[in-house]
């Protein structure tokens, strides 16, 4: 799990831009753009095909986020466990998903490269 504080790059407030969020998506959450309200409550996220559908309906780079984030995105709790992230990742081929505390404040995230990587450390490491 990458903890909140080493997200904090890839973190906006909704009332940046389109360019403000294609900066984010290149911070540590690896094309995740996670969107904050003025209390740091997570209200939406942004991909890169997010940013791309934007710019494909003309959208000019220094326009607001709001319309185009996604407030429908998945999230899951510090409560749940490995494998049920992993399985909720793999069923809806999703490949970022935030940990949100019980107010919706981002705690991390987890991402299917990341438990790629630790399968192969543990391979490794036998």
């Amino acid at each position: 799990m990458l903890p909140a504080h080493s997200l904090l790059p890839s973190c906006i407030k909704q009332d940046k831009t389109l360019f403000d969020a294609i900066q984010a998506l290149n911070g540590p959450a690896e094309g995740l753009a996670i969107i904050t309200d003025r209390q740091d409550k997570v209200i939406g996220v942004m991909t890169d095909g997010d940013v791309r559908r934007a710019i494909m309906k003309e959208a000019r780079l220094d326009a607001p986020i709001e319309p185009y984030l996604r407030h429908d995105f998945l999230s899951v709790s510090e409560t749940e466990t490995r494998d049920q992230v992993l399985d909720l990742m793999q069923a809806r081929k999703i490949k970022h998903l935030p940990i949100l505390d019980g107010v919706g404040k981002l705690i991390g995230t987890r991402t299917r490269a990341g438990f790629r990587a630790a399968s192969r450390d543990r391979r490794s490491a036998r």
